[in-house]
């Protein structure tokens, strides 16, 4: 990480610092005397924010510095500077303390973040717990999120149905609550994964050159495949669900119905890319890269497509987006919770409402674990709010598919201050092409 030598504060005389610990809190006035600027001559009051609560390390915490400046720019006063000074950020803009606060809790409006690409953004679930609220919410504020979750479905029709086919089908061998519903048997018995690979089945026991070994095992797959939409009184036992799991035709119809979902999905990024206008295709400029073949290249900052492992960046942010407003709300008024976390997340104030949740590779301290806190293991807590402006700030980091040095060389997914591995020495200790680079982040010390 590089940091400029000399970082500073710029020495002005009279500038505002919200800093809870530096005691006195005042303001200054500054005259803009080029009347090309859009304050014109206009006297202003600005605010000097040290931002305690925002460190260049770990990597959340320098992204949630980005996401507060990007915000407060775009939303709130497009005239706001921000530097590092040490290790806090600094923020000079026209809003108070309080006034940016303020800001935060009651007028801010979330980037519509959608992965639709990804099973885990909750489009493929029905009454998904963080886009659902958001979807059916009547508060202005979210209608940006509104717009990409429509625009995200418009895309989704034919991929959802493979993807509930799929779901109703390992459903079938479930011994509890979660065995396939009647609404699931009857859209699997209508699937054209199910339809084609029956059919294909009974075209291949008409061959007359068909061995007896091989008639018999298509009989048995056959009545397997049946048997998957067949009306039952109760789920199976243990012993049945392993059975029914490890028989041919029961791998064999998920084969199919699994490589027509990828077959959907390879197609559904490229259609993203040409149809999204707007906020939310910000995020997947930062998320995901097209080569020239249309294939997806992953930015290593935001791991595959918004995906961290189990974990969905996307579905994540609208979690805490629920847990810190009332989406319900026509105003989408702030929990009762959100502002002493915003006063944590802002200038390191005391806080005792974290949240069990993953945050994944951005703080890997609040990852939970053995000896990660007092006594043998601790879990994973972080503040909605962190999560929030950190994944705020990463959109700033937009990626494209460029060549460097020889246009004739394949085109690669380049993002900002991002730099690829190069082999040295002899090749057999590991595989440059392996490996996914790294990311640098810049520091600065002047507006």
């Amino acid at each position: 990480m590089y940091r400029a030598d000399g970082a500073t504060r710029p020495g002005r005389a009279g500038v505002p610092r919200s800093d809870p610990a530096g005691g006195g809190y005042s303001s200054f006035s500054i005259k803009n005397r080029r009347p090309d600027i859009e304050m014109g001559g206009e006297l202003i009051t600005m605010h000097l924010h040290v931002l305690k609560g925002c460190a260049p390390a770990p990597l959340a915490n320098y992204l949630k510095a980005l996401g507060i400046l990007r915000l407060v720019g775009e939303q709130a006063d497009p005239q706001a500077r921000g530097w590092w000074d040490g290790e806090r950020f600094c923020l000079l803009t026209k809003l108070s303390k309080q006034e940016l606060e303020t800001f935060f809790l009651e007028k801010y409006e979330p980037t519509p973040l959608l992965s639709p690409w990804n099973k885990g953004c909750g489009f493929f679930k029905a009454n998904d717990t963080g886009l659902c609220p958001l979807e059916k919410s009547t508060a202005s504020r979210f209608q940006k999120f509104r717009d990409g979750i429509v625009a995200g479905r418009r895309l989704l029709d034919e991929i959802s149905q493979a993807d509930a086919a799929i779901r109703a089908i390992k459903a079938r061998t479930k011994t509890n609550k979660s065995f396939q519903s009647e609404e699931q048997r009857q859209l699997l018995e209508s699937d054209p994964s199910y339809l084609a690979t029956l059919q294909k089945m009974r075209e291949q026991l008409k061959k007359p050159d068909l061995k007896d070994k091989e008639r018999i095992e298509l009989e048995d797959d056959i009545r397997t495949i049946e048997s998957l939409t067949r009306k039952v009184s109760k789920p199976p036992t243990k012993t049945e669900s392993q059975s029914l799991k490890s028989s041919g035709g029961y791998k064999k119809l998920l084969a199919v119905a699994e490589r027509r979902f990828k077959a959907l999905k390879a197609t559904l990024i490229p259609d993203c890319r040409r149809n999204w206008r707007g906020p939310h295709a910000d995020w997947l400029s930062a998320a995901v890269v097209l080569d020239e073949d249309g294939n997806p290249d992953w930015p290593s900052l935001l791991g595959t497509g918004g995906n961290d492992g189990n974990l969905d960046f996307t579905n994540n942010f609208m979690q805490q987006i629920g847990s810190l407003f009332d989406v319900q709300s026509d105003l989408a008024q702030p929990t009762a919770r959100a502002q002493s976390l915003l006063e944590d997340a802002l200038w390191s104030a005391s806080a005792n409402h974290l949240k069990s949740a993953a945050i994944g590779q951005f703080q890997p301290g609040s990852a939970g674990g053995v000896n990660s806190s007092t006594g043998f293991e601790d879990g994973n807590l972080i503040n909605a709010w962190d999560f929030v402006l950190m994944m705020e700030g990463a959109v700033l980091f937009a990626s494209r598919a460029t060549r460097r040095l020889d246009p004739n060389a394949f085109s690669k997914a380049s993002a900002p201050f991002a730099v690829r591995p190069h082999a040295a020495g002899f090749a057999t200790p590991g595989n440059e092409k392996a490996q996914r680079g790294e990311q640098w982040m810049p520091l600065w010390s002047q507006p």
